[in-house]
């Protein structure tokens, strides 16, 4: 049975206006040889984006990335304001298998990362 797992940050603080984009780990385990497409969506592409959307994992390569991003104009917006809110970041492979993150975007400098 071929699965998909993501891992990423669990929370991305917004503390200056420039947000280092960050990485998402895509792993794929059962899969065949030949290339397998797995799409990554983002539940709100106005506050939190993937790129690039959509990876090929085959048995060899079972490991690829992606980075997530916060828009520059998202960002300004968000500067000195009181902002928590969550994004759910989704991997689908055309072989069934899939995973989902959520990930907590914030400007409180209390909130703890992993």
């Amino acid at each position: 049975e071929p699965f998909v797992t993501l891992e990423g940050p669990s929370v991305i603080q917004v503390l200056s206006k420039r947000v280092s984009p960050a990485k998402l780990k895509i792993t794929g385990s059962n899969f065949e040889k030949a290339p397998t497409k797995c799409i990554l969506t983002s539940s709100d592409n106005s506050l939190l984006t993937v790129r690039p959307k959509s990876v090929f994992l085959d048995k060899i390569r079972k490991r690829k990335f992606s980075f997530l991003r916060i828009p520059p104009k998202k960002i300004k917006e968000l500067i000195g304001t009181d902002f928590d809110d969550s994004v759910v970041i989704d991997v689908t492979c055309d072989n069934g298998a899939s995973d989902a993150i959520e990930v907590v975007i914030t400007t409180n400098t209390d909130t703890t990362t992993e």
